[in-house]
């Protein structure tokens, strides 16, 4: 009887072991890696819809190669709980004209400068400044799948 005891625990001393590793090498993959979100909302229409699934990548965030133009996911400046998707206008030492408060601005050292697609529904750098580099999580770099119902126009000519 004690034998068999022993070896139910050596059995699932070794599954709980197996399930540590597995879960730290999950972790590891999703923070430094590659991972999967859904974006909400219209900021980055028509790029990117309500409901859009992307393939993001973290090592260029951690290697510090991001680029004007890339497509980010960055934590929110008005909710520390909530990551936005941005694109990257201007990068550290770039001026940058805001036209919300109609003024040139520089970016300092260790920032970014975002904007949303569409201008008329995005809350970003406009109003807020620069951001922090170090609120940068990933790069969006593939659409896996849309949200978004494409609209097929017919004319009624043939």
């Amino acid at each position: 009887m004690k034998a068999r005891f022993l070896h139910v625990m050596k059995r699932t001393g070794t599954v709980f072991a197996k399930c540590i590793q597995y879960g730290c090498l999950y972790h590891c993959i999703t923070t430094y890696g590659v991972s999967c979100v859904t974006c909400d909302g219209k900021s980055m229409e028509p790029t990117i819809y309500h409901g859009d699934a992307y393939i993001v990548e973290c090592v260029s965030v951690h290697r510090q190669t991001l680029k004007r133009g890339d497509v980010i996911g960055v934590k929110s400046l008005d909710d520390p709980n909530k990551f936005i998707c941005k694109r990257i206008v201007a990068m550290a030492g770039d001026k940058v004209y805001n036209e919300v408060s109609n003024e040139r601005i520089w970016v300092p050292k260790g920032h970014v400068w975002l904007e949303g697609d569409n201008k008329i529904c995005s809350h970003d750098s406009r109003h807020y400044g620069p951001v922090p580099y170090g609120l940068i999580f990933c790069k969006l770099i593939f659409r896996i799948w849309t949200g978004h119902q494409h609209k097929v126009h017919m004319s009624k000519d043939r």
